[in-house]
């Protein structure tokens, strides 16, 4: 491990400021994470901290580790969000027209890694929104090389962090209705109020600010009662006179902040600076609009009805707010209104003079949760009857809303997806109809004189005479809280298509609208292909967060991998797969050759491990399961996907090749080679099984079989008082195959990269099948070799002649042999001199010395 705790323990007590008292200013949130390169959300380090209301600065320190002082120093980037995970795009990928990436608050750090960091990165924030917030970190882009674990050290980074709040003290309430005297106790005084989900708009009064007492002299003579004055919702505000407020404001004198689109259910607060002691009046007044909802008191004429939400003034006051005979949970039935709606939408309601009546029509989407995680469907609800049809006006914004969640909702995307009902040809004579919309976080959007206004990146909007039926707008990672969809029609010349007054019919007509509200994992398409042809849907889970993302295949990028990095990704992964998997067929040879030899356990697993190994690659390429067959891609699921039994088999029948390719070479007794084959499936199960990517895979087996055959050698040796010898045809086989294994090593622990894998790794097939190939030569001639094989089994359960044989006779020219037959005994002449063998078992001894 890094020391990481040590390590930042040292770090908190070496660079926070003390206290007078001498003891130790302890953090109040400390975190640490693994650093990755980006190749997907799944690689990023996630941090979280919950910073209390009424904070005057959040301060975060990031201080960032290597595990070795030789390792080269990266450059880790970090995003800090409020309320929910950062949308960033590392691979400089560009969302669609139709993703909402305002964020509310999203800040950018840079730090650099270090073995033993001296200075820490310190990022301040002055008076923080309270809540949660999160950060992304991940190491810049770099040529990354792929290392067998334990044969090369590959460098590890980490990010510590450390937080510390500062909180204001006496914040005093203000109580609405009520002309109150205040006075402030220091130089910035921080005020509060709560605004109430039935608010619509409000006053504060700011007046008769005298001055108690001076604490310093005035400069250039001003007669100056309060420096500066500012509102904001749900955080202290900045002293910054650039981004509003009211500044010198003299005794006397009297200000006011009028908020047409409050924040609901939020506090807000209000900031004094002076420099001197002064008393004022502050008064707060607003108008209660009451529920939203369709039993509201703004909504009298308003009616759920089988075809969906209506506005219809002609209706009786008398009818039913909701159909009595039946419920249906989602309505299909698409009409117009009736067309001759006059009745404005703005009600008279009671309140002060100084107050205009503002309240607008405001319904609220039900959610309903599924079974799923981030799975829920958002419906128009009566008291009985569930609807996604709401009527929209030309003449007024009709304004909905709906609710997401914290850590239920965040890590998934919304769905706000669109569509109208086309009127009839006679209702638009000559006009085009359009109805958009405007997506806004924690408050209304802005209505100005009855019109809907908004930006590009909040609109919606969907025209009749449009080809797409459905208009989608995607929130990923939303954030949790109140949003905030207005609606309204509008009319276009059918030829220019910009925006005139309506006439005839649509002056006070209205178009029914679906808007189907969703939220789902990853993207906007289907379950089945929710990340698209070449993305892959995939859920992280960081300590108690969860949260989706796609997963691109190599060429491919986006928030939905809609986005292509090079000319022909799809050819260049059917290449890369063919790369993979067709290098495996370097096994065959290996395979004719030990059958050849009626090696047949030696064959077996050589078939296994060109098996495994195709059948590997071919799932492991994320791109290839959407394109396979369907038998296979349930096949790779569930064998791959689910219980990585196919990793397991590619690794273990590549190790047990070489064991029982050793072992046969040993010249072993029948029942110590099946002894030694049982003991290698043990041990090497459990390497496998214990750290497939370890090096002691193979640096424990190999070594150990290459002691055996070393061994096995010695022995004979010894028994027969001389050493044995291997001719130059056995040298020359035996030295391609350590020059085979040894390239395969070297390429693998010193090119193999993440750019160049599917190349590196075809030739280690390559290599690691030849390996193979030049292990199994025979070191007899060919007269000789057919005339021994056909007397025994050459499989490595046979004694000494029947395994691959390194010791053998020195090839003789057929005219310098002559033979006798005998029931046992055969003389053979060879040049002139007779040797004589007893039996067939005795051959192995002659010639020994020769190789």
């Amino acid at each position: 491990m890094f020391l990481l705790s040590l390590n930042l323990f040292a770090l908190i007590f070496n660079i926070l400021p003390c206290p007078s008292s001498g003891g130790a200013n302890l953090p109040d949130a400390s975190q640490e994470g693994i650093l990755k390169q980006y190749t997907s959300y799944d690689d990023l380090a996630l941090f979280h901290y919950t910073v209390p209301s009424e904070t005057t600065r959040a301060t975060w320190e990031f201080a960032s580790f290597q595990d070795e002082p030789d390792c080269p120093s990266r450059e880790v980037l970090i995003y800090l969000q409020y309320a929910s995970f950062p949308v960033i795009s590392p691979d400089n990928a560009t969302f669609a027209n139709n993703f909402y990436t305002i964020r509310t608050d999203l800040h950018y750090i840079k730090t650099h890694s270090a073995f033993q960091p001296h200075d820490s990165t310190i990022f301040p924030i002055y008076n923080p929104l309270p809540g949660s917030w999160y950060a992304f970190a991940y190491l810049s882009p770099y040529e990354e090389k792929i290392t067998q674990q334990g044969l090369l050290h590959k460098c590890r980074y980490s990010l510590g962090s450390i937080a510390l709040w500062t909180k204001a003290d006496q914040v005093e309430l203000i109580i609405p209705f009520q002309n109150m005297e205040y006075s402030t106790k220091k130089h910035f005084s921080y005020y509060k109020f709560y605004i109430s989900d039935n608010i619509d708009n409000y006053k504060l009064y700011i007046s008769n600010c005298t001055i108690k007492h001076q604490i310093k002299e005035r400069i250039f003579g001003r007669k100056d009662c309060i420096e500066y004055v500012n509102l904001r919702a749900r955080a202290l505000p900045r002293h910054d006179p650039n981004v509003g407020g009211f500044t010198n404001i003299t005794e006397g004198d009297q200000v006011v902040f009028n908020e047409t689109r409050p924040y609901k259910s939020s506090y807000y607060y209000l900031l004094i600076v002076s420099s001197a002691v002064v008393k004022f009046n502050l008064e707060l007044k607003y108008i209660d609009c009451g529920k939203s909802g369709l039993y509201g008191p703004n909504q009298r004429s308003w009616y759920l009805t089988e075809q969906g939400l209506h506005y219809n003034s002609s209706r009786d006051n008398t009818d039913p707010k909701e159909p009595k005979d039946g419920f249906q949970l989602f309505t299909i039935t698409n009409k117009l209104t009736d067309k001759d709606e006059v009745v404005n939408f703005d009600l008279d309601i009671p309140g002060p003079e100084d107050l205009e009546p503002r309240c607008f029509s405001m319904f609220d989407f039900n959610r309903i949760d599924l079974v799923e995680d981030f799975s829920a469907n958002y419906v128009l609800q009566g008291k009985s009857w569930y609807t996604k049809w709401i009527s929209v006006s030309t003449r007024f914004p009709i304004i909905t809303r709906f609710e997401t969640l914290e850590y239920t909702d965040i890590g998934g995307t919304v769905n706000i997806v669109m569509r109208i009902e086309s009127p009839e040809p006679e209702i638009i004579q000559g006009q085009s109809l359009r109805v958009y919309g405007c997506l806004s976080k924690g408050r209304i959007p802005l209505i100005s004189e009855g019109t809907l206004e908004c930006d590009d990146d909040e609109r919606i909007e969907i025209s009749a005479d449009m080809s797409e039926q459905n208009v989608t707008k995607l929130i990923p990672f939303p954030e949790p809280g109140t949003w905030y969809l207005a609606l309204q029609a509008e009319c276009l010349d059918p030829e220019t298509g910009e925006k005139i007054d309506c006439w005839g019919n649509l002056r006070f007509g209205s178009v029914m609208t679906s808007v189907n509200i969703h939220i789902q994992p990853c993207g906007y398409r289907p379950q089945s292909d929710i990340c698209g042809e070449y993305g892959v849907c995939v859920r992280s889970h960081k300590g108690n967060f969860l949260y989706t993302s796609c997963r691109c295949a190599s060429g491919y990028k986006g928030w939905t991998c809609d986005e292509t990095t090079q000319e022909n990704p799809g050819h260049q992964h059917q290449s890369n797969t063919l790369l993979l998997t067709l290098s495996n067929l370097s096994f065959l040879p290996a395979i004719l050759v030990s059958l050849y030899y009626r090696l047949y356990t030696e064959s077996l697993l050589y078939f296994s491990t060109m098996f495994f190994s195709t059948f590997y690659h071919t799932c492991d390429q994320d791109i290839n399961h959407k394109h396979l067959p369907e038998p296979l891609e349930r096949a790779c699921h569930a064998l791959y996907v689910s219980k990585e039994v196919l990793q397991f088999c590619d690794f273990f029948c590549a190790i047990m090749s070489f064991w029982v390719t050793i072992i046969s070479m040993a010249r072993l007794p029948v029942k110590l080679v099946n002894f030694l084959h049982m003991f290698g499936v043990l041990l090497i199960s459990v390497l496998v099984q214990y750290n497939r990517n370890g090096i002691q895979v193979f640096a424990i087996p190999i070594p150990l079989g290459a002691a055996i055959l070393i061994i096995s050698t010695i022995i004979r040796s010894y028994k027969r008082r001389r050493l044995l010898r291997v001719n130059r045809t056995c040298t020359l086989w035996l030295s391609l195959a350590i020059i085979s294994a040894l390239s395969a090593v070297l390429v693998f622990a010193l090119i193999e990269t993440t750019t160049n894998y599917q190349y590196v790794h075809s030739l280690w097939h390559c290599l690691i099948a030849m390996s193979l190939v030049f292990l199994l030569p025979y070191c007899r001639r060919e007269n000789a070799k057919h005339s021994f094989y056909k007397s025994g089994s050459l499989s490595s359960e046979e004694t000494e002649p029947g395994s691959i044989n390194w010791g053998g006779v020195r090839p003789l020219h057929p005219s310098t042999i002559s033979t006798r037959t005998a029931d046992t005994d055969t003389d053979v002449h060879v040049e002139g001199v007779t040797v004589r063998a007893i039996s067939i078992d005795r051959l192995s001894d002659v010639g020994q010395s020769n190789c």
